[in-house]
């Protein structure tokens, strides 16, 4: 089987639950990863961070581009425009780019200390102890101050009017779906011009599906201490991505993975002799 990347139960849930967390039964095929929880707070600290780096990349790409200038942020986003007033009156005659870039450093730094400041005053005020409690605390213990949130709110609103949705990308947008598409097709009808090995035949979906069926069974037959240890170690029998297996049918190449410290313990037989 497909080898996997020897994540962390965490990371997993952390990929899972990005932006996003969900109720059991909400979604049956991640009902594995604690749903009514929250992930660790290295991963809600993760999603925001993207956040930031989305927001202010896309204003330097779209800068570059000639798209918007600084005044079209200024007027869309107040906190970018209180930046943007003092840069010029610390560097009136430096280039253009210069101060751009200098009113989106001041732009990092300010939605960096909002993640700071928010994060460390709602983990304060939650009384939170443990990572139990953290998983628990609902809403996430993560979050912007209330002015880097709505600066936020206002920088994602202003990259889709202005970048995603530019009239300028959208033929090339389209262009690029249409090649996409073909692509598909040509594979579709003629799967041996993919390259190896995606180009060989997958197990079947009722062999894929009795497999993920078989490692949940498992799992449970373990004794309670053993189970947090299952979470952790990624069995050679398991796909990276149970999904994407079921979807399409093949597995990717990958070097073949270390074995996760719990892994080594007892060897995968060992411990369904015990259980059974």
């Amino acid at each position: 089987m497909f080898p996997g990347l020897n994540l962390t139960f965490e990371v997993r849930e952390g990929l899972v639950k990005h932006s996003m967390d969900f109720e059991p039964g909400e979604y049956p095929e991640l009902d594995d990863y604690l749903p009514g929880q929250r992930p660790p707070l290295e991963a809600q600290l993760i999603d925001l961070a993207d956040e930031i780096a989305y927001n202010t990349a896309d204003l330097d790409d779209g800068h570059s581009a000639g798209m918007f200038t600084r005044d079209d942020i200024a007027a869309a986003v107040p906190a970018y425009a209180a930046i943007h007033e003092t840069v010029e009156m610390q560097f009136p005659g430096a280039p253009e780019k210069v101060r751009f870039l200098e009113a989106l450093r001041g732009l990092i730094d300010f939605l960096v200390g909002g993640l700071i400041e928010g994060t460390w005053r709602a983990a304060e005020a939650s009384g939170a102890a443990s990572v139990d409690d953290v998983r628990l605390h609902r809403p996430r213990l993560a979050c912007l101050r209330p002015d880097a949130a709505t600066a936020t709110a206002e920088l994602k609103q202003f990259r889709h009017a202005h970048v995603y949705n530019a009239p300028q990308l959208q033929a090339e947008r389209e262009r690029a779906r249409a090649l996409i598409a073909q692509l598909f097709q040509l594979y579709e009808r003629e799967p041996q011009r993919m390259p190896e090995p995606y180009a060989k035949p997958g197990p079947p979906r009722a062999v894929l599906a009795r497999r993920l069926r078989l490692h949940r069974r498992h799992d449970r037959r373990l004794p309670p201490q053993d189970r947090r240890a299952a979470r952790h170690r990624v069995s050679p029998r398991l796909p990276r991505s149970r999904k994407a297996l079921l979807r399409y049918g093949h597995e990717p190449p990958h070097p073949p993975p270390r074995r996760h410290a719990c892994a080594r313990r007892r060897s995968l037989p060992a411990r369904l002799g015990r259980a059974s």
